[in-house]
This record gives structure tokens, sequence and C-alpha cells, in this order.
């Protein structure tokens, strides 16, 4: 999860380059929304926190945690650092 991350903002969606295996990863705008907000946060009290259904979550969950842009520790998620460009 502590991959030297490198990412860029365009209208309203990210772009994720992992560098170390020269691969990209999108985020619409609701799983960058979910990805800012993984700071342990359970999925439950995510989808409470952004006002969306825990389905949503789970799926942009699941995106971001097979890109190993996400962690959990239990129950909780954790996001992995980006550094912005």
């Amino acid at each position: 999860m502590n991959r030297p991350w490198l990412g860029t903002v365009l209208d309203g969606d990210a772009v994720f380059l992992d560098p170390v295996h020269a691969r990209l990863i999108h985020l619409d705008r609701e799983t960058l929304e979910v990805w800012e907000h993984c700071e342990g946060y359970t999925a439950g009290a995510l989808a409470q926190v952004l006002g969306l259904p825990l389905r949503r979550v789970n799926r942009a969950l699941k995106v971001l945690a097979r890109a190993d842009a996400v962690a959990a520790d239990g129950e909780r998620w954790f996001r992995s650092p980006v550094r912005w460009v």
C-alpha cells in the first residue's frame, strides 16, 4: 500500500500513476470522494459521511483495493499516499 502514487485531477476525475508497475488507474468523482475519506472509517461510516448507498461505497472500495490505492485494517479503510502533480 505504500507505493509512491502520483496523481492528478482532470475535470473532477482523478488519474493515479503507479510508477513502480507502470500502470494507471482512473477514479471517477464518486470513487475519488471515497478514496479521499479513507482515513480510518468503516464502509458503513463512509456511506453515512458521503451520503451514498453502502453498495456503491463497497464497489468503490473494491476497485481501490484491487489497485492498492486503499487498504483495510480490520474493518477500517486507509488510503495510500499520493503526490499530486
